[in-house]
C-alpha cells in the first residue's frame, strides 16, 4: 500500500516529536504495552451499562452492552479479514521509515499489516456503541480511543494515520450493521 505524501510527512512531524521527552516517550511506551491502560476504560463502561442502567432502560441498555459485544467482535473480524487482504507494512518495518523514529519503540516487531487498526477496531466499536445510549460516558471513551488508544500507535511508528481512520471505519461499520440488524438479533439476545 503505497501512502500519500502528506501521510509521510505526518509520519515525519510524529516521529519528530519521539525522543524530545523522555517523559513522553515512557508515556507512550505505557499506553502502548498497558493492556489495563487501555482497556479499562471500555470494560468499565460496558460493566456500569450492565449493572447501573438507568431505571426505565435496564433491558434496553443490557441489550445495547450485548450488541456492542456483537459489533466488537464483528469489527475484529472484518479488520483481520482486511489485513489478510492489503499489503500494508507497519511504519516500523519499513527501514526509510522507521530510521526517523527513537530507538525505544524498534523493539516492536510484528510482521502483520498495519491497515486497519486492530485497536482503532476494537476500541471505538465499543466507544461508538456507548455513545449511542450514553452520549458523555461515549464522548469521553471516544475521546481516550483518540488519544490513549490512536495517538501513541501513531507516536510509535506502529500505525500510518490511514490505519487510524481505517480502524474507526470498519468500526462504525461494524457497530451499524449490528445495530441495523439489532431486530433480527433480539431473540439471541435473551
Amino acid at each position: 500500500m503505497s501512502h500519500p505524501a502528506f501521510e509521510l510527512w505526518l509520519i515525519g512531524v510524529m516521529a519528530s516529536l519521539g525522543g524530545t521527552s523522555e517523559l513522553l516517550d515512557h508515556a507512550m511506551y505505557m499506553l502502548l504495552f498497558n493492556d489495563f491502560l487501555k482497556g479499562v476504560p471500555f470494560a468499565t463502561a460496558l460493566f456500569l451499562l450492565w449493572t447501573v442502567p438507568r431505571t426505565q432502560q435496564m433491558d434496553t441498555e443490557r441489550e445495547v452492552v450485548l450488541l456492542i459485544l456483537c459489533a466488537t467482535t464483528l469489527s475484529l473480524m472484518i479488520g483481520r479479514a482486511i489485513q489478510g487482504l492489503i499489503d500494508s507494512p507497519r511504519p516500523l518495518m519499513v527501514p526509510e521509515v522507521a530510521a526517523m523514529y527513537p530507538p525505544i519503540f524498534h523493539e516492536y516487531r510484528l510482521d502483520w499489516n498495519a491497515f486497519p487498526s486492530d485497536h482503532m477496531a476494537l476500541y471505538l466499536a465499543v466507544a461508538f456503541g456507548v455513545f449511542l445510549v450514553r452520549r458523555a460516558l461515549g464522548t469521553a471513551l471516544i475521546v481516550w480511543c483518540l488519544v490513549g488508544v490512536g495517538f501513541p500507535r501513531l507516536y510509535a511508528g506502529y500505525h500510518y494515520p490511514i490505519d487510524i481512520l481505517g480502524g474507526m471505519a470498519v468500526a462504525a461499520a461494524s457497530l451499524a450493521l449490528v445495530w441495523f440488524m439489532r431486530g433480527w438479533l433480539r431473540p439471541w439476545l435473551r
